[in-house]
C-alpha cells in the first residue's frame, strides 16, 4: 500500500505521520554550523603544525638572499672621483664605460643627485665629481682599482674592517651558533683595539699583525653570515699611498 504525502500548514504528512519541517531545518542548520567550526578548526591546527623557516644566515632581510651592489641582476660596479675636462659631457663620461641605455640614464641620474649638479649639463671643466656604475674593466681608465697591491695596503685594512662592520648585521644568531659569534665578537674586539693602536703609531710591524687579524675574521664573518666580502671591496686610485711608503 503506498504512503500518500501530503502538505498542511507547513508540515508534511507520509500516510497518517506528521513531519514537523521547521524543526527538520533547524537541525540542518545547526548541523551545518557544526561541521564548518569542526573544519575550520581542522584547518587552523594544520596551519599551526606548518613549521616556517627561518631566513638563512646572510640572507638579505629585504631580497631574501639577493646580494649585490646594484641589482638583483647587475654585476658589482665601483665609484670613483673624475676631474672635468674641457668640453664634457655628464652623458659622454658615462658612455665611455656603461653602454646600456636602460642603465645610462639611471647613472646619469645618481651622478647628478649625489654631486648636487644643477643639472647633468652644468658641468664645469676643472671641478672633482663622483661617478657611479663603474664596471671593474672600466676603473683603469679613470686611474682606480680594486688591487690592493697597486694601491695604498691601508685600504685593506680599512675595507676588511668596513665589511666585518657590515656583515654584522646579517647575523643570524641561533642556539647552535651562539657561542661562535660570542667569540668572534670577542676576537674583533680585541683586534678593533690594535687597530686603534695602530692609527695612532702607524707601526709598520704591527700593520702586518693587523691585517692577518682582519683578513681571518673577515673569512670567519663570512662562514657565519654567508654575506661575502666583495660586496664592500671598493675602488682605490692606483699607486696612493697614505701610510706605509710603498
Amino acid at each position: 500500500m503506498k504512503k500518500v504525502i501530503r502538505i498542511k500548514n507547513n508540515n508534511v504528512y507520509i500516510g497518517s505521520l506528521k513531519v514537523d519541517m521547521k524543526a527538520i531545518k533547524n537541525f540542518a542548520f545547526i548541523a551545518g554550523t557544526a561541521f564548518v567550526i569542526i573544519s575550520s578548526a581542522s584547518l587552523i591546527k594544520k596551519s599551526a603544525d606548518i613549521v616556517r623557516e627561518p631566513k638563512t644566515a646572510g640572507e638579505d632581510p629585504i631580497t631574501d638572499g639577493t646580494l649585490t651592489q646594484e641589482s638583483a641582476s647587475s654585476k658589482k660596479t665601483y665609484e670613483a672621483e673624475y676631474v672635468v675636462q674641457n668640453c664634457d659631457t655628464l652623458s659622454g663620461i658615462v658612455a665611455s664605460y656603461q653602454t646600456d641605455p636602460n642603465k645610462m640614464y639611471g647613472i646619469i641620474e645618481k651622478i647628478a643627485d649625489k654631486n648636487k649638479l644643477k643639472s647633468p649639463n652644468s658641468l664645469r671643466a676643472g671641478e672633482t665629481i663622483t661617478l657611479y656604475g663603474i664596471p671593474e674593466e672600466h676603473l683603469i681608465d679613470f686611474g682606480y682599482t680594486i688591487d690592493y697591491t697597486k694601491t695604498d695596503p691601508e685600504y685593506e685594512l680599512e675595507d676588511l674592517s668596513n665589511y666585518i662592520d657590515e656583515a654584522i648585521t646579517y647575523a643570524y644568531i641561533t642556539d647552535d651558533n651562539a657561542q661562535q659569534f660570542a667569540d668572534f665578537e670577542a676576537k674583533y674586539s680585541y683586534a678593533s683595539n690594535i687597530y686603534a693602536k695602530y692609527m695612532e703609531d702607524k707601526d709598520e710591524l704591527l700593520f702586518d699583525s693587523l691585517i692577518d687579524q682582519y683578513r681571518s675574521l673577515a673569512q670567519e664573518i663570512s662562514n657565519l653570515t654567508g654575506y661575502d666580502y666583495s660586496h664592500s671591496i671598493k675602488a682605490h686610485k692606483i699607486s696612493e699611498t697614505k701610510g706605509l711608503g710603498l
